[in-house]
């Protein structure tokens, strides 16, 4: 398949994804909004991305004018923005996984990151979920097959992905950069469509972490775990 039939799809998947959040349904795996993330005990097993501080520094326009608007939301930190790579379990309280899950999921994710290359995103448009924004990250072709192998992997170690996706055909990253702790205004979602369209630029990702953290990498709720690198 072509780079660019494959990043139609994606695009489409991403448009059908919108189209369902803005018809008021939601993802079984969507991280419902509380008042303080950052004494957020719900948490994950997930493997991500530190995206740097060349997103975070694109994304300043963004949010300061969010914030002006609605200061009470929680906007992530440079140091914490990622991209989800692979989700392991989602976010629960108490969490949905133990020692053995975690060793379980080093093993799945060492035998394979290593024999993929360092994996190239587009970072483009927003899309509004019910509880959150976030930054749109296209992968290439080769990012459909890492995500495969990942999931492949892990349901040999006796842990399949318990995230529910809009399509199993395709696969496209996001980076969250405001959680909702209240039902969003009108004027902040006009914002956000303002900067629906916005380029962030490219994104080369070398490494993986997995992390058992909340949703916003608060430090109380957050252990690195391991990091895999890619060839």
């Amino acid at each position: 398949m072509s780079g660019d039939s494959y990043r139609m799809r994606q695009i489409a998947a991403v448009n059908e994804l919108q189209e369902r959040f803005d018809d008021g349904n939601r993802l079984l795996s969507t991280v419902e909004k509380v008042s303080d993330y950052t004494d957020d005990g719900r948490v994950c097993l997930t493997a991500i991305a530190f995206v740097g501080d060349q997103l975070a520094h694109k994304l300043e326009p963004v949010i300061a004018k969010l914030r002006a608007i609605s200061p009470e939301h929680h906007y992530y930190s440079s140091d914490a923005l990622h991209l989800t790579i692979q989700n392991v379990r989602v976010i629960a309280s108490p969490p949905n996984f133990d020692d053995s899950t975690i060793e379980n999921a080093k093993v799945a994710f060492r035998k394979i990151v290593p024999e993929f290359s360092k994996q190239h995103f587009e970072l483009s448009g927003l899309l509004v979920m019910p509880s959150s924004a976030a930054v749109v990250a296209y992968g290439e072709n080769d990012f459909f097959e890492l995500c495969s192998q990942l999931r492949e992997s892990l349901r040999a170690e006796g842990i399949p992905d318990d995230k529910d996706y809009i399509r199993d055909d395709v696969v496209f990253g996001n980076v969250t950069f405001c959680r909702y702790t209240e039902a969003p205004s009108y004027e902040f979602l006009e914002e956000l469509k303002c900067s629906k369209d916005a380029k962030f630029g490219s994104l080369v990702v070398d490494r993986v972490h997995l992390v058992a953290a909340n949703s916003v990498l608060a430090p109380g709720y957050t252990k690195l775990l391991e990091k895999f690198y890619f060839k």
